[in-house]
């Protein structure tokens, strides 16, 4: 077991956000970032402890798999999606960049008190290719509720032709890859699936239904590197992009991707009981401030405002300078804020900007939040000589 007392701290309207880290920070820099200078970090500040206690598996080997979508029932994990390797590349060929033998083609689940693992290609499943395709996407925007998995979008490609004359963007094409965000909403029965995986002799499509976005917001589902939640009985569509076409770094082509960040908060109602529910528009947040320009980050769930049940959008990329988002964002009934960026007590966070392990916690007693972020790839990154600034991220 072993304990980590180091912590980044900051009060800010009333939340108190904890970075895991020894960093000591600095200013002056001139970044690409949304500020150049990052919020100091205060050591042995928590009113807690956190203590890791690692898990002795003996069992099956765990599947290398990253930026699934996930659910559990009891002691079984279920894992959906996701790619299979690690870094994406950064060449002008679309099939070195994300490579389509990359993306997970199967269920995986793991049973804990067994320590097995059980995995089921989809194509061993009555699923029709495209569902099979959008099951493979990563990045889907997901969560639990009520013994279901929701997940949302995902990017990921299709097998098809290109139009007459004319490529997918992101070319030049190697193949007839359609890279795309896919646009529905995936209901997973976890209890259905989790067997069928394991080898029952259930048809999956009874387990799994897609659905469409509603009308008066087409475009709600096509997302991928935001985050689900679920508040207050809605489910809140947070961030994110919608990026279509083969990801091709500093290329130029007669096609390129179109990629257009969401800046959004997007709600919806479902009963995920309820096997012919649909998915009911409550509302899409009006604005698209410069700042709500951001994927592939934590969105956790915190008390905000007069203590009502909101979220906090940490750190993010990318600004118009590719450099990363220091700065939250306080989402309460669906609506965005920032906090003033140049306010001493704003937390200007160079740590863990990217999606990563993250828990939050809340003090009735204290009246406030605390957010616990672990890994994640950052501005300020460790080496063996200590910390150092990565442009890169």
């Amino acid at each position: 077991m072993t304990s980590m007392p180091y912590s980044t701290t900051l009060r800010m309207c009333g939340l108190v956000f904890v970075s895991v880290s020894s960093l000591t920070a600095h200013a002056g820099n001139t970044t690409a970032n949304q500020t150049d200078d990052l919020s100091p970090v205060i050591l042995n500040h928590t009113p807690f402890t956190i203590d890791i206690q690692q898990v002795v598996w003996s069992g099956d080997a765990l599947p290398a798999i990253q930026s699934a979508a996930a659910g559990h029932l009891g002691n079984n994990i279920l894992f959906v999606g996701g790619r299979t390797a690690g870094l994406h590349k950064f060449t002008c060929t679309s099939e070195d960049n994300f490579a389509t033998s990359e993306f997970n083609a199967s269920l995986i689940v793991i049973d804990l008190d067994t320590e097995q693992v059980y995995t089921r290609a989809l194509a061993d499943s009555d699923l029709t290719i495209a569902q099979i395709h959008e099951l493979r996407t990563t990045n889907m925007l997901s969560n639990q509720s009520q013994g279901m998995l929701l997940a949302v979008g995902g990017y990921g490609h299709l097998e098809e032709t290109p139009p007459e004359g004319g490529a997918w963007g992101g070319c030049p094409m190697d193949s007839n890859s359609h890279f795309l965000t896919f646009s529905n909403l995936k209901v997973i029965e976890l209890a259905g699936a989790i067997g069928w995986t394991k080898g029952d002799s259930s048809a999956l499509s009874d387990h799994i239904r897609f659905l469409s976005a509603p009308a008066e917001d087409p475009d709600m589902f096509t997302v991928t590197g935001g985050q689900l939640l679920e508040v207050d009985g809605a489910f809140w569509v947070c961030l994110g992009q919608n990026y279509d076409g083969a990801y091709l770094d500093g290329c130029s082509c007669d096609t390129p991707a179109v990629q257009v960040y969401t800046h959004r908060i997007r709600r919806f109602s479902f009963d995920a009981t309820d096997p012919t529910a649909l998915p009911l528009y409550i509302d899409t947040a009006p604005e698209q401030p410069a700042w709500a320009r951001r994927r592939d980050l934590n969105v956790l769930p915190a008390r905000v405002g007069g203590g009502e049940h909101g979220a906090i959008a940490l750190a993010g990329v990318f600004t118009l300078q590719t450099g990363t988002w220091t700065v939250p964002i306080i989402i309460a009934d669906g609506a965005m804020t920032q906090p003033q960026v140049d306010a001493p007590s704003t937390l200007r966070q160079g740590l863990n900007v990217y999606e990563s392990a993250a828990m939050t916690f809340w003090s009735e007693a204290r009246n406030e939040n605390w957010m616990l972020t672990m890994g994640g790839l950052g501005y300020r990154v460790p080496t063996e000589s200590g910390y150092i600034d990565d442009p890169t991220i």
